[in-house]
């Protein structure tokens, strides 16, 4: 009859507009398939440069041990020729001296205060020694290394004028670092008298020259590098 008619109609359209079941095939890769011939070409990379930041690693090493070298010499220098009192200063342990402070009752803006005193006096040879070295670095880079580019060349005047900037450049950043890891050695301490104040002029020391970069670039004044 009709209603049977229409039932099957029905079901027939139902059936029709199902979907597909969705197969997923599964391709297993050998087990040795490791040591094929594609898979060993497949994993070739071009050639890794490991020549210059091994050359990289050798020159910062060099520079490092340059100022250490140089600060102990300019401790001998201090022991010699100034007075006893001043050398004491400069070659005071920050560390120590600040965990002595530390048991007189000081208040904190005067603890903090004396601490960053007395970093900025004990930092100032190891500043003064990055400073003399790096000096060096760009009397060698200005008037003795030979250029690779031909674009580099500069006459005398020119040659001077990139010297003064470059010095220019590094007495600032010396400078914003000893005056940053002072000021991060007297904060430092508020957190623990010793190892606070490392850690302080430590992360001042670093900050200093990276603010001092970021001021003159919004004084329009860049520093060289």
């Amino acid at each position: 009859d009709l209603v049977n008619d229409l039932n099957e109609k029905i079901h027939d359209s139902i059936h029709d507009l199902q979907l597909p079941i969705k197969e997923y095939p599964l391709e297993l890769k050998p087990l040795l398939y490791a040591f094929g011939f594609k898979h060993l070409n497949d994993s070739e990379r071009p050639p890794v440069d490991l020549v210059t930041p091994f050359h990289n690693s050798l020159k910062q090493i060099a520079r490092e041990i340059s100022v250490v070298t140089t600060r102990r010499i300019f401790e001998r220098i201090a022991v010699r020729h100034v007075s006893q009192r001043t050398a004491w200063k400069l070659l005071k342990d920050a560390a120590k001296s600040s965990k002595r402070k530390a048991l007189r009752g000081m208040s904190i803006p005067e603890y903090t205060y004396c601490v960053a005193r007395t970093t900025f006096r004990a930092h100032a040879l190891g500043v003064a020694a990055t400073w003399v070295v790096q000096s060096v670095v760009q009397v060698y880079k200005c008037f003795i290394r030979q250029p690779d580019d031909d674009d580099e060349l500069f006459d005398e005047k020119e040659k001077l004028r990139l010297f003064a900037r470059r010095i220019y450049s590094v007495t600032i950043k010396c400078g914003f670092s000893l005056v940053f890891a002072s000021i991060g050695a007297g904060l430092g301490v508020l957190l623990h008298p010793v190892h606070g104040q490392w850690i302080g002029c430590i992360l001042g020391d670093f900050a200093g020259p990276v603010v001092a970069i970021l001021i003159f670039e919004k004084l329009q004044f860049p520093l060289e590098g």
